[in-house]
């Protein structure tokens, strides 16, 4: 399994990958800041709702009403 890391920061993002011997700095302005960041909050609201389908499923596998 491949680790990442990615650091924000207030110049755009460190990212440090195990195949890299270095960091790697992306700059960013504030828009693509916080465009990145609104996306990151969207996949991980749907993370959630999928995970908390699952448990649903998991916990009521009938389907019926709790």
């Amino acid at each position: 399994m491949r680790r990442v890391l990615i650091i924000p920061r207030n110049d755009g993002i460190a990212i440090s990958m195990d195949e890299l011997k270095e960091v790697v700095v992306v700059e960013m302005d504030a828009e693509q800041m916080l465009n990145m960041a609104q996306r990151c909050q969207q996949a991980g609201l749907e993370m959630l709702r999928k995970e908390k389908a699952e448990q649903l499923l998991v916990s009521n596998p009938s389907g019926e009403s709790l």
